[in-house]
């Protein structure tokens, strides 16, 4: 289990109504299926809902059109749509990996991006042998203590679906598709193997890849931010990896050493009402008053060639006047690689801001 993303809660501080259910009833709130929101992952509705999010059919439906398919979807800890992964095999073509993921085009707006690769034989057989018991329930081991029971706070919620055409995987099933929901901090191995296409995706993807270099990086977190890359997105990678690891960005001690490895000397960052910071003395130290308890979302990471990197996006922070509402600044990085250096940034131009509501029921 993924303990990183999950937080057990002893059942002496929280006691959750649901357990005092009767075994035999159907409770009105599953606790096996709702995201961080208060949401029915395992409904129909909210399956319709999403199929329609990402622009994809249902699992029957590529079953009857006879496709062999695994696929996983995952809600992150704030009751968010993470990338869907799915691996397929359809009628007349090659095993292909498809991503489909959210990416932002401003404040709680999105676009749906598609990305898609060949799989290799070896790991198409992988995908497939791993999936036999993703939809198996546990037995306790019998000389296990028993667990205390608990309570989940922000846990993901992942569900693996499957389609065959052949006895040799679902031989019990007619028709021959499997679906499993299981929340992070529940018994199964739905949820391990969810993960596992989305790690298994990253590797096949190459601008993906390339930034899934930090220790901490989870695959459906490195699918949702390789998405934006546009263009040379190999370029596009090397960029943005970058721009995250900016060694001063968090109030850290501005150096000459640690501002060459990402300004060129003439760098320049404008702001509306602020006068021009040029130079890396200056634009180190604005950067640091701009992003003080602000975030800069990317939006598209655009590589123009190998050595030329566009990325736009827009600097988020709470509003001062009102922890509600989030205040947007429209921003654009320009990225160079140059001789003796990695991409370094060259300009930061940001626009006028604005102020928007948040969307309370998500959480992010």
């Amino acid at each position: 289990m993924r303990s990183a993303i999950k937080l057990i809660v002893p059942f002496a501080a929280l006691c959750l109504a649901a357990c005092a259910t009767p075994a035999l009833s159907q409770p009105a709130w599953n606790p096996h299926c709702m995201d961080d929101n208060g949401v029915d992952r395992c409904s129909a509705e909210t399956r319709e809902r999403v199929l329609a999010a990402f622009g994809v059919a249902a699992v029957e439906t590529m079953q009857a059109d006879g496709a062999v398919v695994r696929r996983a979807f995952l809600v992150n800890g704030h009751g968010g749509d993470m990338p869907l992964v799915s691996f397929e095999r359809h009628p007349g073509h090659d095993p292909t990996l498809n991503v489909f993921a959210m990416v932002p085009t401003g404040h709680d707006e999105h676009r749906v991006v598609h990305m898609s690769a060949a799989i290799p034989l070896d790991i198409w057989t992988e995908v497939l042998n791993s999936s036999r018991n993703f939809d198996r329930t546990l037995a306790p081991a019998s000389d296990r203590e028993p667990r205390e029971p608990a309570g989940c706070l922000h846990q993901w919620v992942a569900t693996v679906e499957a389609a065959d055409q052949l006895d040799e995987y679902a031989p019990r099933y007619e028709p021959k598709t499997r679906r499993r929901t299981q929340v992070a901090c529940a018994e199964g191995l739905a949820f391990d193997y969810a993960f596992k296409l989305a790690d298994i995706a990253v590797r096949i993807l190459p601008q993906c890849e390339a930034i899934a270099t930090r220790r901490e990086a989870i695959g459906p977190g490195v699918l949702g931010i390789c998405a934006s890359f546009e263009g040379d997105r190999i370029a596009a990678a090397e960029a943005w990896r970058q721009q995250a690891n900016i060694p001063f960005a968090g109030g850290g001690d501005i150096t000459a050493a640690s501002v060459a490895l990402v300004f060129r000397d003439d760098i320049e960052i404008t702001r509306p009402d602020t006068p021009v910071a040029r130079g890396w003395q200056q634009a180190a130290t604005q950067w640091q008053r701009i992003f003080d308890r602000r975030y800069f979302i990317p939006t598209r990471v655009i590589g123009l060639d190998a050595d030329n990197v566009r990325i736009e996006g827009f600097i988020r922070s709470i509003a001062s006047e009102d922890p509600w509402r989030w205040r947007i600044e429209p921003a654009a990085q320009t990225w160079v690689r140059e001789n003796g250096f990695d991409f370094r940034l060259t300009r930061l131009a940001i626009e006028t801001e604005s102020i928007v509501d948040q969307d309370r029921t998500r959480g992010r």
